[in-house]
């Protein structure tokens, strides 16, 4: 990975995880970045103070899976668009996923933005619309409710938790690539 004169990446084994041992002046710069990452403190070798952190490192946006629509539209119309000029609305199978949706949603315009998530009621149950089951999940306490006409949403602040919306609501949205 990169070394410089007071930074030392190293990786670990655990996937898009990587240890980061950073001087006192950087990691000020990781920690408003990240999501409040777990740190140690420490001496260098030569006595200078160090701090170890665990950060998940993704990549840049250009690596994501997802793209960010920064227009106002119903869920239906939503899922149009991200499958009329990209693949579909995004699906979150997993915490990576949930990283990169972050990442696509700080630049939102709209409190919440749109997923592809949806309740069916004639089989009572969640789905995602690119024909997956919903495994993993970012709910909000009590929001994975059954009514019908509801589709979720993810909030671009506060934990980033899924809610229920109407259909008719507009919000920006996340379309898979």
């Amino acid at each position: 990975m990169k070394k410089a004169d007071n930074e030392t990446l190293t990786t670990s084994s655990k996937r898009n995880t990587s240890s980061a041992l950073f001087n006192l002046g950087v990691v000020v710069c990781v920690a408003q970045v990240m999501n409040s990452p777990t740190c140690v403190l420490g001496m260098g070798s030569g006595n200078e103070p160090l701090v170890l952190c665990e950060v998940r490192l993704c990549g840049s946006k250009e690596d994501s899976p997802f793209v960010l629509i920064n227009q106002k539209m119903t869920w239906a119309d939503a899922l149009y668009y991200c499958r009329d000029r990209h693949t579909d609305l995004a699906s979150i199978l997993d915490e990576e996923d949930q990283d990169w949706a972050v990442l696509m949603a700080k630049e939102a315009q709209t409190h919440f933005v749109w997923l592809g998530l949806r309740y069916t009621c004639t089989l009572d149950f969640w789905f995602w619309v690119e024909d997956h089951r919903l495994e993993y999940n970012n709910w909000a306490p009590g929001e994975n409710t059954q009514e019908c006409d509801m589709s979720a949403a993810m909030m671009k602040e506060k934990d980033n938790l899924w809610f229920r919306k109407f259909d008719n609501e507009t919000f920006n949205f996340i379309c898979a690539k």
